[in-house]
């Protein structure tokens, strides 16, 4: 069904009309050419006083639209914030204390209603899928384990991104990257979280050549009865006191190298033993204090890294 334009100010439609009228008998005394030259200027006068006015009216109009305008979506942007910010300040109670009650429930869902007024239809989206984990985790107790806690922050997570979204103006929506940003919090969460990912997980986070590097790596372990300490994000290597040395991260983490040597935390023996190995190999770089090594894949190759653990380890 075709849609018609709406009407304006009735104001602006009189006078519009009033204009139509006041140009029809202007013109046809005019050009009938039995008018006097002062009625041609009394004519003239009216008819550009009459402009101006209708001109300015229509200025005012929509100079008055445009400040409201704003100031709606002035207060709109304050209302957004502060129902986020409070929301998300409510999640954090909720899952620090590690416990849903029946309280916490019945406060989402008004925290759910009052997003319904001013939030982006994405914010909302989001914010019912993490409702329906936050549902579910209460009703098998309500007591959170560090697995459901993960999800739920990875949940809250993506909702954090549509809220950012919601806030920008169309300028800065134009120049934002949502997968970019997606990417970023999440794993952010992940490094924060409490859920440890699997070697395959890792693997599949790798450049295909990270991915031979680390394979050989996992191997050379399985053969000693060892294995790798798998993180959030990365995996740990340790020696015999149990204690991390070696860090290395897939080429998805948001780090400078893949493989960190942790001499900040080794005896003085152990940063010798690092240190006198790259001079052997013609990579002597001074090790500085209280500093970690870090070095790519492509930087040491998986024969010498193995030599190098065999004799920190």
């Amino acid at each position: 069904m075709p849609k018609f334009p709406k009407l304006g100010n009735p104001a602006l439609l009189v006078l519009a009309i009033l204009l139509a009228a006041a140009s029809y008998l202007f013109f046809q005394v005019l050009l009938s050419g039995k008018a006097s030259s002062f009625t041609s200027e009394i004519s003239a006068a009216f008819l550009g006083s009459l402009l101006t006015i209708i001109i300015t009216a229509i200025m005012l109009n929509k100079q008055s639209d445009v400040d409201m305008r704003k100031d709606r979506n002035s207060q709109m942007l304050e209302k957004k914030i502060t129902i986020y910010k409070e929301l998300m300040e409510k999640l954090g109670e909720i899952l620090g204390s590690g416990n849903i009650t029946k309280g916490n429930v019945v406060e989402i869902q008004m925290l759910n209603q009052r997003l319904a007024f001013i939030a982006h239809e994405d914010v909302v989206r989001s914010f019912t899928e993490f409702a329906e984990l936050f549902a579910e985790y209460f009703a098998k107790g309500g007591k959170i384990n560090d697995a459901e806690k993960d999800e739920l922050l990875n949940a809250s997570g993506k909702m954090s991104v549509q809220m950012r979204k919601d806030l920008l103006s169309r300028e800065e929506i134009a120049d934002f990257n949502e997968t970019a940003f997606t990417d970023l919090i999440m794993s952010n969460t992940r490094s924060l979280g409490t859920k440890k990912i699997s070697f395959d997980d890792f693997l599949g986070q790798c450049s295909e050549k990270d991915k031979a590097y680390f394979r050989d790596l996992k191997k050379y372990f399985d053969e000693k009865h060892v294995g790798l300490e798998m993180g959030t994000v990365g995996l740990a290597i340790k020696d015999g006191n149990n204690k991390s040395v070696v860090w290395c991260f897939p080429s998805s983490a948001k780090r400078n190298k893949r493989i960190e040597i942790l001499t900040n935390k080794m005896s003085e023996d152990g940063v010798r033993t690092v240190d006198n190995y790259f001079k052997e190999i013609g990579l002597s770089t001074p090790i500085p204090e209280g500093k970690k090594v870090t070095f790519e894949t492509n930087e040491l190759p998986i024969e010498r890294f193995l030599e190098l653990l065999h004799r920190i380890l």
